[in-house]
């Protein structure tokens, strides 16, 4: 086996400057310095300098919503990352290579339910707001 697919088993291969970014967006989410904008299929938050943070989101059977994609664009368009999450069922991957979660995709996992908890809190200020009428 070549050290390429040994890296890319390990997580190793991946851009360690994405965790990065991502571990430090879903900081600032918890403080409340990242609004994020919840459509019925996307979760989006646009950033400084053009930047544009996406989840694709799937309604799930047991409610709630999952995570099916995550982007991260420039102004331009371009993808910086893009990152969906390993199967639920790993035999049903086409890659006969591990699918476990790599750091990125758990990193990932982490915002998104950061992101969620904040709009569960948006929607308790909105009924304590409309309460106090």
């Amino acid at each position: 086996m070549s050290n390429t697919n040994l890296a890319f088993l390990g997580g190793l291969g991946e851009d360690p400057r994405k965790l990065a970014f991502v571990k430090e967006l879903a900081g600032k989410s918890q403080q409340g310095k990242v609004r994020w904008i919840i459509q019925q299929n996307a979760i989006t938050a646009t950033l400084p300098r053009g930047l544009e943070v996406n989840f694709v989101t799937q309604a799930s059977l047991v409610g709630g919503k999952y995570w099916q994609l995550f982007t991260l664009r420039d102004a331009a368009g371009n993808e910086l990352i893009r990152i969906a999450p390993p199967p639920l069922l790993p035999f049903l991957h086409p890659s006969p290579i591990a699918t476990g979660a790599s750091p990125l995709a758990q990193a990932v996992d982490d915002l998104f339910a950061t992101v969620n908890k904040s709009a569960e809190d948006d929607l308790d200020r909105a009924i304590s707001t409309i309460k106090n009428l």
